[in-house]
């Protein structure tokens, strides 16, 4: 179609019309021309506006306000590649010390270096963790990105912080 005028969608929807299916119901995005075209040529045709736009359009504020904390959410993490750093070079560190250690064998010491490449280790999956949420999109107005980003992010934040409790309770030798 050249444009969406009433006229021009009545043109296209009278040969449907005509082929005696009953039309129960009419369902569409709330384009006018769309709406005045079945409104003249099935007006006693219940017609209803598509849910999906609907709650589109009346959440717009709702999914502007989520757009602003996904933007925000996503600045807050953005020193992510420091901490990547820093478990790069524990790991270099810890693997390093472990080799030294390895040549030299001390009985008190067996162990601990396995700790810290362990730790580097985890520090690496909330890492991937995190930089997942990044890529975080969602299907607004139904799935909100910020608030996915906002509540997984919370569930990371809540694992590690159970993994430091736990560690804090270890007792150390």
């Amino acid at each position: 179609m050249k444009s969406g005028t009433a006229t021009e969608l009545k043109t296209l929807i009278d040969p449907i019309i005509e082929l005696g299916y009953p039309i129960v119901g009419i369902v569409s995005d709330g384009q006018q021309s769309i709406r005045l075209a079945f409104e003249t040529l099935l007006p006693d045709v219940p017609y209803q506006y598509c849910q999906y736009h609907y709650l589109k359009d009346i959440a717009k504020p709702v999914v502007d306000a989520d757009r602003k904390l996904k933007m925000e959410l996503k600045k807050s993490i953005r020193g992510i590649r420091d901490i990547e750093r820093k478990i790069e070079q524990a790991q270099t560190q810890a693997a390093e010390t472990e080799h030294t250690k390895s040549e030299q064998p001390n009985p008190e010491t067996t162990g601990e270096e396995s700790l810290e490449v362990t730790e580097a280790q985890i520090a690496k999956g909330y890492v991937a963790a995190v930089r997942a949420l990044l890529l975080e999109d969602g299907d607004p107005p139904l799935e909100l990105p910020g608030m996915l980003i906002y509540e997984r992010a919370r569930a990371i934040q809540a694992s590690l912080q159970r993994c430091l409790d736990k560690k804090r309770a270890q007792p150390t030798s």
